[in-house]
């Protein structure tokens, strides 16, 4: 049986393959950043793509709980009909 050959490419041979090999391993990287919609994502109208972080106390925790599961709706859609219901009383005109 005849000995192993191991081919060491010499410095040369690396720089000019380094933008060759820059591009094979970040190709993917950048393809899965352009291919939009990540799977499982429910499609909408109105995309959420924005996120809001709140600090709340244990007893507004609870209530949200509370209310989510009595009404079968997520966290952040009862947040969101809330600022929906504030925002139509300020659109709202003044009642005497």
């Amino acid at each position: 049986m005849g000995a192993a050959v191991f081919f060491v490419p010499t410095k040369e041979a690396v720089d000019k393959l380094r933008p060759l090999w820059y591009f094979v391993c970040t190709h993917k990287e950048k393809e899965a950043k352009t291919t939009g919609i990540k799977k499982g994502t429910k499609l909408t109208e109105t995309p959420k793509n924005k996120t809001l972080k709140v600090r709340i106390d244990e007893e507004t925790e609870r209530r949200l709980e509370v209310v989510c599961e009595q009404s079968a709706r997520t966290k952040s859609e009862v947040v969101r009909d809330g600022i929906n219901r504030q925002y139509a009383e300020l659109q709202a005109p003044d009642k005497p």
